[in-house]
């Protein structure tokens, strides 16, 4: 018997990655296209696949097996991509971040055993190690794959001299990856090493607040392979310093110096902030509390916070912090929601930027915002900060940095470049149906 669901066009290979978030559960579908003679596949179209449950659950025995847990994802996932035996040759993953680990080790690892399971039986492709949480680096190369790749850097474009580096800003941690030429690693400024530099805020008498693991950094230099290339990169990942554990970090020194509730230089001057919670502390010690406070906000004096916050919780001041001359950059992610959702153009000016956060500590109490504005001075004042650091404080005119969510309507991230790291080995699997027979399904 002839099968008769609609069949995908020729060339047609398809991979599915599920982001398991701390809130939320994400399984998104890659829909690529392989042209004849060519090594590199095409992203035709992507879908999103939401669930409101983490898979944090999973870890507690709150919600059942991880094959009740996954129902009504997989469900789509079996309309979205037609036919059994394709699905059979789709590969599916599933990654967590850092901060699953959050939970505990053992509650995290009962949560991917259960993850394992349900993809074991789900009439995709599968293998056990594609569930995990990904690592530091790990997170940074797929990012960096993603960019690249949607930009048309891969695909065997011999006039690529310039592919793009990336920058990643997520809750918990922040990447920064690109691709190394001629060994080189990093700028050297001249300065002096670490956060002792000219002009710079610091913060000696805070030291002791940031323990040994207040803020992870992982640097590497390694290579990956994209459809049978090979690219040298280098990554340097801060976790402990993504938007919000930064600002939990602020928080704690404006509770020391007590400014926290009068005086707060980053929340909007005038305004009275009645019962907010707020979280403090570093990790291993972090706490929930409500206050309330009075704004006194004040975009340098902020800035300057944010400056001797970082250098009190990592070594993000060191010579190694400014990005390479001549590469372009794209920043994602809160780099991107709290820039050009706020209101900038994807390439600010530095005036800009700085007229920006004005009018963000600034507006009057009386001005209605949206609800999540309250906190916009202190994540945009970080944000800035970053850009200081990374252009060497807007000296260097060559670091091209440029703000984006979306290429061509795909978004940008960790996930597109996973699923094309499981797909590029077994994708002829897929090619094969077309020279196969069709049977029922």
């Amino acid at each position: 018997m002839l099968q008769t669901t609609s069949l995908p066009p020729p060339g047609r290979v398809y991979s599915v990655m599920i982001d398991a978030g701390s809130t939320g559960t994400r399984a998104q579908v890659f829909a690529f296209r392989h042209l004849p003679g060519q090594k590199g596949l095409i992203l035709d179209d992507s879908e999103v696949f939401k669930m409101k449950k983490s898979i944090a659950a999973l870890g507690t025995g709150t919600v059942g097996s991880g094959g009740v847990f996954f129902k009504p994802l997989m469900e789509k996932l079996r309309k979205k991509i037609p036919g059994v035996r394709r699905r059979q040759r789709t590969p599916i993953a599933l990654h967590a971040t850092a901060g699953l680990r959050l939970i505990g080790e053992e509650q995290a690892e009962t949560a991917l055993e259960e993850a394992r399971k349900a993809l074991n039986i789900s009439g995709f492709l599968f293998q056990e190690d594609w569930v995990s949480i990904l690592e530091e680096q790990e997170e940074a190369s797929h990012a960096w794959t993603t960019v690249n790749f949607l930009k048309g850097h891969f695909h065997g474009h011999k006039g690529i001299t310039k592919r793009l580096g990336a920058l990643d800003l997520g809750g918990a941690s922040m990447q920064m990856v690109f691709e190394r030429e001629n060994g080189d690693e990093a700028v050297d400024t001249g300065e002096e090493d670490d956060d002792n530099l000219e002009g710079r805020n610091e913060a000696p008498e805070n030291e002791d607040l940031a323990g040994d693991d207040a803020v992870s950094i992982e640097e590497a230099d390694y290579t990956v392979s994209v459809f049978g290339d090979d690219y040298p990169l280098h990554s340097t990942s801060h976790l402990g310093l993504g938007l919000f554990d930064f600002t939990k970090k602020l928080y704690t020194l404006f509770d020391r110096e007590g400014v926290l509730e009068e005086g707060n230089p980053c929340f909007r001057k005038g305004k009275v902030f009645a019962n907010k919670e707020l979280r403090f502390g570093v990790p291993g010690t972090e706490e929930s509390r409500t206050v309330t406070m009075t704004g006194d906000g004040d975009f340098e004096r902020c800035v300057a916070s944010a400056e001797i916050t970082i250098a009190t919780f990592s070594k993000l001041r060191s010579k190694k912090s400014v990005l390479p001359k001549g590469k372009p950059f794209y920043a994602f992610a809160y780099f991107y929601d709290r820039t050009v959702r706020l209101g900038l153009p994807i390439t600010p000016t530095k005036a800009q930027l700085i007229a920006k956060g004005r009018e963000l500590c600034e507006t009057p109490p009386d001005v209605r915002v949206e609800r999540d504005f309250d906190q916009a001075c202190a994540e945009f004042s970080y944000v800035y900060t970053l850009l200081k650091i990374f252009t060497d404080d807007f000296a260097s005119k060559d670091v091209q940095i440029r703000f984006e969510q979306y290429i061509d309507g795909h978004m940008l991230g960790w996930a597109l470049g996973a699923a094309l790291d499981i797909v590029q080995p077994v994708m002829h699997k897929q090619l094969a149906l077309e020279h196969e027979p069709l049977i029922a399904a």
